[in-house]
């Protein structure tokens, strides 16, 4: 039997039952899953099919089985989503639910649009954290870089003070000894002066012998002879007192160097202990800056250690690599290391 026949005698078969249009009041509008309407449970009883006569009043039993063919049920379409309004900000279930939608009424060319947008958000957005991710490890090794920087200025700042306040400190030392030794040296030689030995000069037997004849003319009252004697013997007074001062100089001299010589060493003492702390001082800042380097470098080295593993992870978990990377304790710049030693 032909399907009209079927329709015309009122045995429609099962496969080709038309979905009839259901009135509002049977509507169950508190559940709705996508674009079909679910119908109150009660409405199967009084909806089946039956031929034309069971109830005059029913519009849909009246109907003409070209009439009952057109009112076969289309589910109500989705609204349209337009594609080029949508950006990367906007969320993929929105997308994706469309996309879904699509493909589950036929509309496969949407879809396929659908999911090419999906895929270019998708790249777009793995582009743009991939971006940001490099700008924010940039941002970490310039931060990084720059206290290294100012870490290594204030540590020069702080030897090149050290250093100043040594020479200073240095110069005064020498100089309070210099002017130590320059009152030591003069009260050396005003003692030296008055106790040096001979204090006197010691005349010999000849002019002692030439001043008794002087004397024994000048009371014999010979004072022509008495006048010559007394210049020669003044003459050779003289050269004895001058012989004996030059002598007495020399010996002052002798003592005066050993002394001097004594203060020398002392000075020199002094500047080579000067000289000493100054290579300590030096090795030690030597020392103390190849530990401010080598923590710069282990710095740099775990930062990108760091950055090679969030690197990774956002390849693998590109959703969460970033964020984690910011609140990360080691994704932030190093700390500033500490101050060398004094």
């Amino acid at each position: 039997m032909s399907d009209e026949a079927c329709f015309a005698n009122g045995d429609v078969p099962e496969s080709k039952a038309p979905v009839l249009p259901i009135p509002s009041e049977f509507l169950d509008t508190s559940h709705q899953n996508g674009t079909e309407t679910v119908v109150r449970s009660e409405l199967h009883s009084d909806c089946a099919l039956s031929s034309p006569g069971q109830n005059a009043d029913d519009p849909i039993q009246n109907a003409s089985s070209e009439e009952a063919l057109a009112t076969v049920y289309v589910p109500e379409e989705i609204p349209s989503l337009d594609l080029g309004s949508l950006s990367c900000g906007d969320s993929y279930q929105q997308l994706e639910q469309h996309r879904r939608e699509c493909e589950k009424l036929g509309k496969y060319d949407e879809a396929e649009e659908a999911k090419n947008r999906l895929l270019q958000m998708r790249e777009m957005d793995s582009a743009r954290r991939k971006r940001e991710l490099q700008e924010l490890h940039l941002a970490q090794r310039l931060s990084a870089e720059e206290l290294h920087m100012k870490d290594t200025q204030e540590f020069n700042d702080l030897w090149d003070r050290k250093m100043q306040e040594l020479e200073e400190n240095s110069e005064s030392l020498k100089n309070a000894l210099a002017q130590r030794h320059e009152q030591e040296l003069h009260a050396y030689m005003e003692k030296l002066r008055q106790d040096i030995e001979p204090k006197h000069p010691r005349w010999s037997v000849e002019l002692l012998n030439m001043r008794k004849v002087q004397e024994t003319l000048a009371k014999l009252k010979k004072y022509s002879e008495a006048g010559k004697t007394k210049a020669k013997a003044d003459q050779m007074e003289a050269m004895e007192a001058e012989e004996w001062q030059a002598k007495r100089d020399l010996k002052i001299a002798a003592f005066e160097e050993k002394f001097v010589q004594k203060q020398r060493l002392e000075m020199m003492g002094l500047i080579k202990r000067i000289e000493s702390g100054k290579a300590e001082r030096v090795q030690t800042r030597q020392t103390e800056f190849l530990r401010l380097v080598q923590r710069g470098q282990n710095t740099k080295k775990q930062l990108a250690n760091t950055h090679k593993i969030v690197q990774q992870r956002s390849d693998k978990y590109p959703e969460t690599a970033n964020s984690s990377m910011r609140n990360s304790p080691r994704g932030r710049a190093s700390p500033r290391p500490g101050r060398p030693v004094s």
